[in-house]
């Protein structure tokens, strides 16, 4: 009898020792755990090792370089399921059962699944402005999906058909707004960057998919040619993603975000945030 097919849990870390363990400890029952450690704190990797975990070790790089090296160099055969994690989150019980299901009765074709995230600011979970659902491939066949830097983000190309999963991860984003602020001033510097490698220094479109085809291009043009790009994005987040469910907490981080947009265009304006 062919012995069914399991998932290996790959979490990312750099010097993150004070989530890694409840992050362990959420995902031992979906399968064996790797952590791919990026970092000189010795602590995280022997807490790794103290949870059960196998480490890998990685020079610092960007998202999308990190997930790609740590799935070639994973000693597992090509198809093999494995899940992405970052440290900062948790799979609940009912994530982890879907997971099991999922695998074992999924037909080749399908290559990945994109799962949904609750993001938790403080003791929050906000459910508008864009923050929720969060969709991200997380569960994916090695060998099958690959990732591509997205200046913030890594942006994931899979070969292959994609399916998503019911059941969302659970992510503590955010301490605070103060950590939010220190996060939004970062993602500046390498929205910055990636404006001005990938789109000539314009800026980033909107995400216009939900409306229609036909209003995209005259849309983008409306984007760029937009006066106060800031007060766009953050009524754009307020009101067409219903950042409003949050009350207070939506607008602030709405406003944020419009504050973010407007920093990233100061460093444009003045050459920084140029690839180095």
């Amino acid at each position: 009898m062919s012995t069914p097919p399991g998932v290996t849990v790959v979490v990312m870390v750099s010097n993150e020792n004070e989530h890694l363990g409840p992050c362990l400890d959420s995902a031992r029952s979906v399968g064996p755990m790797w952590v791919v450690h990026t970092g000189a704190d010795v602590a995280t990797a022997e807490t790794a090792r103290r949870a059960g975990a196998r480490v890998m070790s990685l020079p610092f790089a960007d998202s999308a370089l990190l997930k790609n090296s740590a799935l070639d160099r994973l000693p597992i055969s090509k198809g093999t399921w494995v899940f992405l994690l970052d440290a900062d989150e948790r799979i609940p019980r009912a994530l982890a059962v879907e997971i099991r299901g999922t695998v074992s009765s999924t037909p080749e074709g399908l290559v990945a699944f994109n799962v949904g995230r609750i993001n938790r600011v403080g003791e929050r979970a906000v459910k508008g402005g864009g923050w929720w659902p969060d969709r991200n491939l997380r569960l994916v066949r090695k060998g099958r999906v690959r990732f591509e830097d997205r200046g913030v983000h890594a942006e994931a190309e899979a070969e292959g058909q994609v399916g998503s999963l019911r059941q969302p991860l659970l992510h503590f984003s955010r301490r605070d707004i103060g950590d939010h602020l220190h996060h939004q001033a970062r993602y500046a510097v390498l929205e910055a960057r990636d404006l001005r490698d990938r789109w000539g220094g314009h800026p980033r479109p909107l995400p216009l998919r939900a409306l229609g085809r036909r209003w995209r291009p005259w849309l983008r043009l409306a984007w760029i040619l937009c006066p106060s790009r800031p007060a766009a994005v953050t009524l754009w987040l307020f009101l067409a993603r219903r950042g409003y469910r949050d009350g207070a907490l939506g607008w602030i981080l709405a406003v944020l975000e419009g504050a973010k947009q407007a920093w990233t265009e100061e460093l444009l304006a003045h050459g920084a945030g140029e690839s180095r």
